[in-house]
């Protein structure tokens, strides 16, 4: 068996922003917040998924009836399950979709707070919201964008 899939939620209690130019509903902490996260997200996956078995589900298609939905890009946007930081479509919440239950969640959580922290810390920019389906961008299209695999 794959490993089983979980995710980590954090939840943005500054009230989401209903002006947000992004469109994803979060305030200007809350995306310094993800931009930490996703500077750090190489080290915060080798511990939220820890396992030979985390990773056999980390891929683009590995299923008969098409795309996984495995979030494998460094990416974030809004209710797209493709992105590995998802913001719900009520904004005001952030997902990290590699976790899965083989993962110490102090660990995780601490790894992810403490990489959200630097972000806010250094008025980081997580740069604009992948809103489309990644599985259908070329390789060129990927290359070309702020993403990492």
């Amino acid at each position: 068996m794959k490993g089983a899939p979980a995710c980590f939620r954090a939840a943005h209690h500054p009230a989401p922003d209903p002006a947000d130019p992004r469109g994803c509903g979060l305030s200007i902490l809350g995306y310094q917040f993800l931009a930490g996260v996703l500077k750090h997200l190489p080290a915060i996956c080798a511990v939220v998924a820890p396992t030979v078995n985390s990773y056999k589900r980390l891929v683009l298609k590995g299923s008969m009836s098409g795309f996984t939905w495995a979030p494998i890009w460094a990416c974030y946007g809004n209710n797209n399950r493709t992105n590995t930081l998802r913001i719900p479509l009520d904004g005001g919440r952030v997902e990290l979709r590699t976790a899965d239950n083989s993962c110490i969640p102090y660990l995780g959580a601490a790894l992810v707070l403490a990489a959200g922290l630097e972000g806010i810390s250094q008025n980081m920019d997580p740069g604009e919201p992948h809103t489309e389906n990644m599985y259908l961008k070329s390789e060129e299209e990927l290359c070309a964008a702020p993403t990492t695999t």
